[in-house]
C-alpha cells in the first residue's frame, strides 16, 4: 500500500477487526431480572460495580455488549477459551474507550502476539455499533 509516496505496512501491526452493531431495544425489553443475569454474566467486576451505578443501565449494557463482540470478531476466536468478563471496558480521561484483557484471554493474546485493541463506539437513533482492531506486535 502506497500512502503519499511512503510504504505503509498495516499487515505487519494488525491482526484482524471486528465491528458490531446492536439494537438497544433487545436490552430494554428485557425485565430487570434478567438484565441483572445479562450484567452478571458478561461484565467484568470492575464493570458490573459500574453498572449498578450507571444512569443508562440499559446503554451501559448494550455498549459493553457490541464492543466485546467486536473485540472477539478482531481476534478471530470468537468467545472461543475465555469469555466476555475476560474483557472490561474503560475510558481514558477524555472518553475514549479501551480494553483490558484479564484471565484466560489475557494468555491467549499474549500467545496469539497481539498486545493492544483500538475500539471504537457509537451509539444513535436506539443502535450502538462498535469496532475493534486487534494489534500485533
Amino acid at each position: 500500500m502506497q500512502f503519499f509516496g511512503e510504504k505503509i505496512l498495516c499487515s505487519e501491526y494488525v491482526y484482524g477487526t471486528g465491528c458490531d452493531i446492536l439494537d438497544m431495544s433487545r436490552v430494554q425489553k428485557l425485565d430487570e431480572r434478567k438484565k441483572d443475569i445479562l450484567a452478571r454474566r458478561i461484565l467484568s467486576d470492575d464493570e458490573y460495580e459500574e453498572y449498578v451505578i450507571s444512569a443508562d443501565k440499559d446503554r451501559f449494557l448494550a455498549v459493553r455488549f457490541s464492543v466485546k463482540e467486536s473485540i472477539s470478531k478482531a481476534l478471530k476466536t470468537g468467545f472461543r477459551g475465555f469469555s466476555m468478563k475476560d474483557i472490561t471496558v474503560k475510558k481514558t480521561s477524555l472518553g475514549a474507550p479501551y480494553a483490558v484483557f484479564s484471565g484466560k484471554l489475557a494468555t491467549q493474546a499474549e500467545k496469539m502476539g497481539i498486545y493492544t485493541t483500538e475500539i471504537s463506539v457509537s451509539h444513535d437513533g436506539g443502535f450502538v455499533m462498535s469496532t475493534a482492531v486487534a494489534l500485533k506486535k
